[in-house]
């Protein structure tokens, strides 16, 4: 008698992007008649510390081809970084009372991104979709943390049909040592997955 074991699909999934490591996108044409985008600046109320700010070159290089404005094309969804922000604790305390401050020696750092929707499927879900984080110049890889954004606070969509387009943001704490020269990096797919790394 033959015995047949049941393999789940996600365990193999898992397998092979393990396995598999993951592309660059492809750059989308950049149109004429593109917007401007806001310059990455610090703003003179940022909750830093003299003695945290660093004067000297990044320790870590990291070679990007896309920039802020620029399209990355990425299985379904074609994906372009707005805006990259580094929010006061004002600010971030106005956007939700239960929001904390950046510890010592962080501060936060925040992407508006758009997301179009060019799948088959009925719908697409950046949140299950796109995974998000940020290579600081020490070498470090930051996920997203948890701060209720503008975007959070008034509920904007984040799925889409095909041809819909998502707009919303993503927040880091970073060191503040390691923000200068480092990239807001977003990934898709499990087993045929693509990267882009946006710098800023």
């Amino acid at each position: 008698m033959k015995i047949k074991y049941a393999v789940p699909v996600i365990a193999i999934a898992l397998a092979l992007s393990a396995c598999t490591p993951p592309k660059e996108a492809a750059k989308a044409p950049t149109s004429s008649t593109s917007s401007t985008t806001t310059p990455y600046t610090a703003s003179t109320n940022d909750t830093t510390h003299p003695e945290d700010v660093e004067t000297t070159e990044p320790d870590v290089s990291i070679p990007t081809t896309f920039k802020v404005g620029e399209t990355a094309i990425m299985g379904d969804w074609n994906v372009s970084v707005t805006k990259v922000t580094k929010p006061t604790a004002r600010q971030v305390k106005t956007w939700n009372m239960f929001n904390d401050p950046a510890r010592k020696g962080y501060q936060y750092v925040m992407a508006d991104y758009s997301a179009k929707y060019t799948g088959t499927e009925r719908t697409g879900n950046t949140m299950f979709d796109l995974r998000w984080s940020f290579g600081g110049t020490d070498g470090q890889v930051y996920d997203p943390a948890s701060v209720v954004t503008p975007k959070d606070k008034v509920n904007a969509p984040s799925e889409a049909r095909p041809g819909g387009t998502v707009k919303q943001q993503v927040i880091f704490e970073v060191p503040v040592k390691a923000i200068k020269g480092g990239v807001v990096s977003v990934e898709s797919g499990l087993v045929d997955s693509t990267y882009a790394d946006f710098k800023f």
